[in-house]
């Protein structure tokens, strides 16, 4: 199924950060929550859900930042579909 897709599958060793963009992904966003989280104590009312989902949105919209991420464990991103 992913074969015809045109995914290509890489398989990673156990623990390996390194070869993983998510890993990378966690501490960009770990980093944003810190520097980020006087606007939640500020605010509590919003809620931590509220505050968490924010901090997802505004990291995860950073495509440049992706693909620095993709390229750090040695992956090219081609394009970015809208439909992912």
């Amino acid at each position: 199924m992913c074969v015809d897709a045109g995914v290509k599958l890489v398989y990673l060793p156990p623990y390996s950060p390194d070869l993983n963009p998510i890993e990378e992904f966690f501490a960009e966003l770990k980093a944003f929550i810190k520097r980020n989280w006087g606007y939640y104590e500020v605010d509590t009312d919003q809620g931590f859900d509220a505050f968490l989902q924010w901090c997802i949105d505004v990291v995860g919209a950073k495509e440049e930042s992706a693909r620095g991420h993709f390229r750090h464990a040695g992956l090219k991103i081609e394009e970015v579909s809208e439909n992912c």
